[in-house]
């Protein structure tokens, strides 16, 4: 189960921005599949929504455009980690040894690839 919000984000019928409202972490939707996990992406869209704050104030436009473009690397990550997590249903059917090795890899990358603040 994907969480909630989280295909709507991801096949754009979900927004997580109006003019300068922005949401940012669980509220946009951006928890990892499987682990559910959000911290990461919190504080990486928490940033990403400041940096187009001070832009738009600058610039006197508004905030959502800049965000939403900034927030494409976070759904890239969510979209390439729930090709995994799909995959493992597949995986499953090979036994238990091949599932625990999948969810291991699945974990992995995504405290690996996590779009956090580095």
């Amino acid at each position: 189960m994907n969480p909630y919000l989280w295909d709507d984000l991801l096949k754009g019928s979900f927004v997580p921005a109006k003019d300068n409202m922005l949401l940012v972490g669980d509220a946009a939707g951006m928890l990892f599949p499987f682990t559910h996990e959000g911290i990461g992406s919190a504080l990486k869209s928490g940033i990403l929504a400041a940096e187009s704050i001070i832009e738009a104030f600058r610039g006197k436009g508004k905030a959502e455009e800049p965000y939403l473009k900034k927030i494409g690397e976070i759904k890239t990550v969510l979209a390439e980690l729930q090709l995994m997590n799909q995959g493992m249903v597949d995986v499953a059917k090979k036994g238990a040894d091949a599932l625990l090795g999948s969810m291991a890899e699945l974990i992995e990358r995504t405290v690996s690839e996590n779009p956090g603040p580095h």
